[in-house]
């Protein structure tokens, strides 16, 4: 995923990258709905194991990926394969000069990319980073861990608790689309803060409304679950324009990976809960507050402005010189 992203970005224009991201990562939501589609034909016939089967269908477009998905651009340079790279743009943009050299606009600075992420003032975008990302992964993997088994305890089959993650993620596809134009308008920390904010306050009204009418229920996991996953696309947009093109993949990379942390902790929080038996509200608070700790991570993160002045954005990609 932290490759996928970083893909994307670099090659998108600047004022579609949001959207092109959230586009490119909403095949995660119809995978989501594929699997919760075949779980609910296949579990009660042939058991969870033939999830596994399934799952791993999708391996034989490896070949495809390997063959068709283009190279970074700075990779290409380094290996001089400036040919290719020069093929590559004109395939997005016709009008690419056909003779010239290509440089790269900013030379690398740091011979390892690790150590870009803590350099020239980009610690506290790192850090705060980090926190939005466990936080999150926090709440997503929780829920789609125990999702279902919350809905059952609370009264509702099988079947119709796995609609309610096929349901998260039908919404999830629309929230994102909708928020990735929103965030190149207006700028993606807003957008991602309110959708931590709206994430945190529909999970929370899940435990609420045990009884409800199915209506509300399902609106409550749209918006709540929805808004989750579509946080954490909004997330990775920002963390690609976070940082300078040499160190985006490990500042995607790391940032996920310190979220995987949380991915652990999300089910492992779960799990107890409900062994200790508390109230059902309780369990959706405890996957709502790391919502709100997101969002408050998100919004103290260096302004558009702040982050070119300290160097934490890269001004440029490449740059076409005339021969």
């Amino acid at each position: 995923m932290p490759n996928a992203i970083a893909l994307v970005a670099e090659y998108a224009p600047a004022r579609l990258r949001n959207t092109l991201v959230s586009l490119m990562f909403s095949g995660y939501m119809f995978g989501g709905i594929a699997a919760a589609l075949i779980g609910v034909g296949l579990i009660p016939a042939f058991g969870w194991r033939s999830l596994y089967l399934v799952g791993a269908i999708p391996l034989l477009l490896l070949p495809v990926l390997a063959r068709m998905l283009p190279e970074a651009p700075r990779t290409l340079l380094r290996r001089g394969r400036t040919e290719q790279l020069r093929a590559t743009l004109r395939a997005i943009n016709p009008a690419t000069p056909t003779d010239g050299e290509i440089v790269a606009a900013a030379p690398e600075r740091d011979s390892s990319p690790v150590a870009s992420l803590f350099r020239e003032g980009r610690t506290r975008t790192t850090l705060l980073l980090w926190t939005a990302f466990f936080m999150v992964l926090l709440m997503i993997y929780g829920l789609l861990t125990w999702l279902p088994q919350l809905m059952i305890q609370s009264g509702y089959p099988l079947s119709s608790s796995l609609s309610f993650l096929m349901t998260l993620f039908v919404a999830a596809i629309v929230i994102t689309w909708g928020g990735g134009y929103l965030a190149d308008r207006f700028g993606a920390r807003a957008v991602l803060t309110v959708s931590y904010l709206v994430a945190a306050v529909f999970v929370a009204a899940l435990g609420w409304l045990d009884g409800s009418a199915l209506f509300w229920v399902y609106a409550a996991v749209a918006l709540g679950g929805g808004a989750t996953f579509s946080a954490q696309i909004f997330a990775n947009a920002l963390a690609a324009q976070s940082y300078p093109e040499h160190a985006r993949s490990s500042g995607i990379g790391w940032a996920l990976g310190v979220g995987r942390i949380g991915a652990i902790v999300g089910p492992l929080l779960g799990g107890a809960l409900l062994t200790a038996k508390v109230p059902l509200s309780v369990n959706f608070l405890a996957f709502a507050i790391p919502g709100v700790i997101a969002a408050t991570a998100v919004a103290f993160l260096p302004s558009r402005r702040e982050a070119v002045e300290d160097g934490t954005v890269g001004k440029v990609v490449l740059d076409l010189r005339e021969s």
